[in-house]
């Protein structure tokens, strides 16, 4: 999935992985995408997603999906071109090189569309008895999209050994995985997840962070199906990775303070190991008092959420 883009739009996504929620540069404007590619008519689709995901940094997920619920409409036309795709890879199987930013741009597009239904739903502090029924719509709508998203790059991105190609999967195969978790369905999830963590180890991508937050939702559904010691182990390699590095952005404390918490719950459950369990608790709460001041100091309500995905390299 490597297509080029432009320094602009690069530079528009890196503001917005830093929760940068005022992206006021001359690229965040619709005109400007539509410049810098002029024979490209998803580009409102495009300036759709990074001004929704700038409003929920910036007040939160109540109001993005106003205009267009469930996102039909983008997902729609989007399904559309995909008929397109394929009425011409029929017709003309040699015209398929053509059709290559078109295979990329839809499974792109299709996984970011799930990814604002997920964080529509502020799923991260649901249960799946809390869960009304406009969450269990979203929640299915995000599902759909992802698996959507991977079939389509099944099919039609032929170079399944791309770096990039990978990175995507491990991120749509993770986010599948968090959501049937939600959805308490952990042998599902785990079956994503085990996909993803094989796709990690067989890529030359090498992000502990990124193999954390796979770790953590493996120990999440082990310790759904009642393995403690399998969802211990998995907890404990995802902290320590966290542990050790320097730096964390708003995303990866937030991912930390998710992670510390869940594990305090398996140990609280296991044995009754009050004190350990007091330990990850103390650990996530004093993560999110310092988040909170940095998002107070950004002006924005939320961290940037793991689930979009908006490499810098490309699509």
């Amino acid at each position: 999935m490597s297509w080029p883009i432009a320094e602009q739009e690069r530079m528009l996504r890196l503001q917005l992985r830093q929760n940068c929620h005022k992206i006021s540069t001359e690229v965040a404007k619709l005109d400007t995408l539509k410049a810098l590619y002029p024979n490209d008519d998803l580009i409102p689709l495009r300036w759709t997603i990074y001004t929704l995901i700038a409003e929920y940094l910036q007040s939160g997920p109540k109001k993005l999906d106003i205009m267009d619920p469930l996102y039909a409409e983008a997902v729609e036309k989007l399904r559309r071109k995909k008929d397109v795709v394929k009425k011409e890879q029929e017709l003309k199987p040699k015209s398929v090189a053509e059709l290559e930013s078109l295979n990329r741009q839809v499974p792109f597009l299709l996984s970011q569309f799930a990814s604002l239904c997920y964080v529509v739903t502020e799923s991260s502090q649901c249960t799946t008895e809390a869960m009304g029924e406009n969450t269990t719509l979203y929640l299915d709508q995000a599902e759909v999209l992802w698996k959507e998203a991977l079939n389509w790059a099944d099919q039609y991105v032929d170079d399944a050994e791309n770096e990039n190609n990978k990175r995507f999967r491990i991120c749509v195969q993770t986010n599948l995985g968090e959501v049937c978790l939600i959805k308490n369905k952990p042998e599902e999830a785990i079956e994503f997840l085990e996909t993803a963590l094989h796709l990690y180890r067989d890529s030359a991508f090498d992000s502990d962070l990124v193999l954390a937050r796979i770790l953590g939702r493996l120990a999440e559904g082990y310790h759904a199906l009642q393995q403690p010691v399998n969802s211990e182990g998995l907890f404990q390699s995802a902290v320590q990775a966290y542990d050790k590095m320097p730096f964390l952005s708003m995303t990866h404390q937030m991912e930390y303070a998710g992670i510390s918490r869940k594990f305090g719950k398996l140990l609280q459950a296991w044995d009754k190991r009050d004190t350990d369990a007091k330990i990850r608790f103390a650990k996530a709460d004093t993560i999110d008092q310092e988040m909170k001041k940095q998002l107070e100091s950004t002006e924005c309500k939320y961290p940037f959420h793991s689930a979009f995905y908006l490499p810098l390299d490309g699509l």
